[in-house]
């Protein structure tokens, strides 16, 4: 089963799956199967949020503190003089929080040539983006 959301909701149900367990399936086999989907689909939804231009070393989700009213994600970003040469990387965490009219979001970390503004937008822009969420796998579909 296939369902439109944007990033931001499809990557808080998957937390809340993993997270969660799913205890309500009892089949040890059948709950690791659609726990191991749900993983794979977190991976692959993380994986489309800023890489590269700038974010070179990506986007990880910290897991600990993320949850279906906060996901919280882990990025640097590398930053260029203006000939074009590396000069410093900044870290950075990002906090996305659900709003009734989308989200809203934090950037902590240096504020280094007013980066957070930028990778606010980014961030934003990525989340809200609408996605496909496969939440059930494929042997079970009808």
């Amino acid at each position: 089963m296939e369902l439109k959301m944007t990033r931001a909701q499809a990557i808080g149900r998957l937390v809340s799956r993993v997270k969660g367990g799913l205890e309500r399936i009892s089949d040890l086999d059948r709950r690791q199967e659609y726990l191991g989907q749900a993983q794979s689909e977190l991976d692959r939804m993380v994986k489309e949020l800023p890489s590269g231009g700038g974010f070179n070393d990506g986007t990880r989700i910290d897991m600990d503190k993320s949850s279906i009213t906060k996901l919280v994600f882990l990025t640097s970003y590398h930053h260029m003089d203006e000939a074009g040469h590396y000069t410093r990387w900044t870290h950075h965490n990002v906090k996305v929080f659900p709003t009734f009219f989308g989200i809203d979001l934090t950037v902590s970390g240096q504020d280094y040539d007013g980066i957070k503004d930028y990778i606010g937008e980014e961030f934003f822009t990525n989340l809200c983006e609408e996605v496909t969420l496969n939440i059930v796998p494929e042997r079970y579909r009808v």
